[in-house]
């Protein structure tokens, strides 16, 4: 089970209990940590400089092709207090949270950019939607439904809201593109409020072979990554 938690500060215990995480479900560790060891496991947490300053709020989380996602509302980064939100994604065959990968999401209507996330649900495309885009009517569809922040430096929605859709499979390759990039040498990996930010190192022979050999080959990335999205 993958369980998001927004940070509170209303127990001294609080600091202790990661941003994002696997629990177990086994009848002899039920809701512990899935794996854990010394410097890594299936958790991921906000560190202590950003907890308090830095809020996601996970919003809605779904299950599609092997990866387990969550849609989020926080600021663009730590030091620029826009609200967006972020689709955040990890593989399930990952043991140590390598796969931690994050990308900006929102939705257009009218020239007018929804910047926060509100509800989501995950469904089948049928063959009318599906032939919009371009996907079967038994590929994964995205509904979501995102509002106007009061204000740029600000969480709090206006009442007008849009419903946008989108395509598991355009979301998986907007990943892979990233993904690709900072094999690449393109970008940064690590996120500042999870971990230091270091350039991408080109590795691209590297990363074809595991692109044709693993399923949960951005495991190799080591660190968490957030990418730039125009449109998805």
């Amino acid at each position: 089970m993958y369980v998001g938690v927004t940070f509170t500060g209303n127990s001294p215990y609080r600091s202790e209990v990661p941003a994002v995480s696997s629990r177990s479900l086994d009848k002899d560790k039920m809701l512990n940590i899935a794996e854990a060891a010394v410097t890594t496991g299936t958790r991921m947490y906000v560190n202590s400089l950003s907890r308090e300053r830095y809020p996601i709020n996970y919003i809605y989380g779904f299950s599609s092709g092997g990866f387990s996602y969550f849609l989020t509302t926080q600021m663009k980064n730590t030091e620029t207090p826009i609200y967006l939100s972020k689709l955040v994604r990890v593989c399930q065959d990952d043991e140590h949270y390598y796969s931690y990968t994050e990308i900006p999401i929102n939705c257009t209507s009218d020239e007018r950019i929804y910047n926060l996330v509100q509800a989501a649900y995950v469904g089948k495309a049928g063959s009318v939607l599906a032939g919009d885009l371009g996907i079967t009517a038994q590929d994964d569809v995205l509904f979501a439904v995102f509002a106007e922040s009061d204000g740029p430096n600000s969480d709090v929605p206006r009442p007008h809201s849009a419903l946008c859709v989108y395509s598991l499979k355009a979301i998986r390759r907007k990943f892979m593109s990233n993904i690709q990039k900072c094999f690449s040498g393109e970008g940064q990996r690590g996120l500042e409020f999870i971990s230091p930010s270091h350039k991408c190192i080109s590795t691209v022979s590297h990363f074809q072979q595991l692109h044709l050999t693993l399923p949960c080959f951005t495991c190799y990335l080591r660190y968490p990554l957030v990418g730039r999205v125009e449109r998805i």
